[in-house]
């Protein structure tokens, strides 16, 4: 999860997750962003769909790498 937040973080502070690694608002934040949630406090807060889309795309990562693991 945490590489996956590095890869999706904006170079300002307003882009950065501001919570602990060990929270679950830090992976509700990750998961959001991988539905290009922007992250912005101005806009809209992330909604059911952006936690669904979020989720669908970090199972295909998931998945993507068991698929690389076995395989090796």
């Amino acid at each position: 999860m945490v590489l996956v937040n590095r890869q999706l973080e904006g170079n300002t502070e307003k882009l950065q997750n501001p919570y602990s690694q060990s929270t679950l608002a830090f992976a509700c934040r990750v998961i959001a962003r991988l539905a290009e949630w922007s992250g912005y406090q101005s806009k809209r807060p992330a909604g059911p769909t952006d936690f669904l889309i979020g989720l669908q795309r970090f199972d295909e990562r998931v998945q993507g790498f068991i698929l690389v693991k076995e395989n090796t």
